[in-house]
């Protein structure tokens, strides 16, 4: 039975919580055995987790032979961090280089920022498996541009300003000519960001359950998905 540390992700906001409660509800709903429970961690023959995890588990796991199978999203990287992203790197690079057997990358983009910060790892040790959505709650609407004022959409976590100054930033240069809403969803905890979205074509819409999100997207003309990474 593999170890997965779903209770770990409840509590949390971002792209891997969001991974792990889609991944628990799919296998929920297949009825696949998993083990959630740390204090049994030593009852499961394998561990699968996100970003980086508790060093004395993994030895157990690696000690053992158990595999042990790794998740990545994005990583910390210089242009933003400076010289810092050593540091913040160093517990995520370390299940990567010396325990993870296999590692499951979030997207093309993610395993090539990975290899760059982290280093390369063999093809046979690795696998990119893109973020799923809920089909019957997200699909595709065909709709027309609305008339007389365009949609934006950007849903995000947003801790830090540069995820969404651009964006504004952008939109201030057009405001005067043409007619449009910018709507954006998720926690904003950032104070310069809650006074940066303090624009007469912005509306914040909060958090928001899935379904409401869905619903909103479908009536979005142009939607950024903000950036969201667990660890920064």
């Amino acid at each position: 039975m593999i170890y997965i540390p779903f209770n770990l992700y409840e509590q949390f906001i971002g792209g891997p919580a969001t991974f792990m409660k889609d991944l628990r509800n799919y296998l929920l709903k297949r009825s696949y055995k998993f083990m959630d429970n740390q204090e049994n961690y030593k009852e499961s023959d394998s561990i699968f987790f996100p970003i980086s995890f508790n060093r004395k588990i993994l030895r157990y796991f690696k000690r053992n032979n158990l595999p042990i199978i790794q998740r990545l999203d994005g990583v910390y990287y210089p242009s933003k961090h400076g010289l810092k992203y050593i540091y913040f790197n160093r517990e995520i690079k370390m299940d990567y280089l010396k325990y993870s057997d296999f590692v499951i990358f979030q997207s093309e983009y993610s395993k090539t920022e990975c290899f760059a910060i982290l280093g390369e790892i063999q093809e046979e040790k690795y696998k990119i498996i893109y973020n799923g959505a809920d089909k019957s709650i997200f699909y595709p609407k065909n709709k027309e541009f609305n008339k007389g004022k365009i949609i934006f959409t950007t849903t995000g976590f947003y801790r830090n300003k540069d995820m969404i100054e651009p964006v504004v930033l952008a939109l201030d240069t057009i405001k005067n000519k043409y007619n449009f809403e910018l709507k954006i969803i998720g926690p904003v905890t950032d104070p310069e960001v809650k006074e940066l979205i303090e624009r007469n074509y912005i509306t914040y819409l909060g958090v928001m359950d899935k379904e409401d999100i869905a619903k909103e997207l479908q009536k979005t003309d142009i939607l950024k998905s903000g950036m969201s990474q667990f660890s920064n």
